[in-house]
């Protein structure tokens, strides 16, 4: 008994000497679990920023199955390197060249549709003749009503509407055809004139001028270089 309050006081420290030993073993662990939840954080937001990233080219390439030629016809995937100085609506250089069998009057299209066609093919590049080029003239068709017509570049952004041709022949038919043409309405490719594929996408009417002889309907591309 005598021995019991000199033991305790010996023993005292010690037991304060390992209860510090096990509250800094305890941190060591919760210092490690940090590291390793903030290296899983980490990955957990490359893994993120990845799948982002897969998603948003999924989509992009989904968008362009729909426009791309059918499977009898061949195509060549070109990265767009810029517009020359001054023809921002007519003229675009893309990285193709002869020799990746690109040739004059082949269709370029982008993910929402068509963009234009080539008009000249080098050893480097190849230019493209916009839509929206003042000289380009493309057959297409309104989806509404079945109309035939020709989309005139007019080297903006907007484009025009030119000869305007019933699809049909009979009076009942036309008579059908006749619904009114609406702003937001798309006109595709007609497949008329040899070198644009029908169905492909191309312009929505975006304004429709009232006239009595004939109304003047405007237009703009679906698909622009960026997109």
């Amino acid at each position: 008994d005598l021995t019991m309050p000199i033991l305790q006081s010996i023993n005292q420290p010690l037991v304060m000497l390992h209860n510090q030993y096990e509250k800094l073993r305890d941190f060591n662990k919760l210092q490690e679990n940090f590291d390793a939840l903030q290296k899983e954080n980490f990955q957990l937001e490359e893994w993120k920023s990845l799948a982002i990233q897969l998603k948003r080219e999924n989509q992009n390439l989904r968008e362009l199955v729909r426009t791309l030629p059918s499977p009898d016809q061949s195509f060549f995937t070109a990265k767009v390197l810029g517009s020359p100085a001054g023809s921002e609506y007519s003229t675009l250089l893309v990285a193709a060249k002869e020799d990746d069998g690109i040739e004059k009057n082949a269709v370029v299209v982008c993910a929402k549709g068509v963009i234009g066609r080539i008009v000249n093919t080098g050893l480097l590049v190849s230019h493209v003749s916009l839509l929206t080029d003042i000289n380009s003239r493309i057959p297409v068709r309104f989806e509404s009503t079945g109309e035939h017509a020709i989309l005139a570049g007019t080297g903006k952004a907007e484009l025009v509407i030119l000869h305007r041709k019933s699809h049909y022949e009979t009076t009942f038919e036309k008579s059908k055809e006749n619904a009114e043409l609406q702003v937001g309405d798309r006109l595709v490719t007609s497949g008329f004139g040899g070198i644009f594929p029908p169905d492909l996408p191309v312009a929505v009417i975006t304004r429709i001028e009232k006239d009595l002889a004939e109304d003047k309907i405007f237009a703009q591309l679906i698909a622009t270089p960026q997109t």
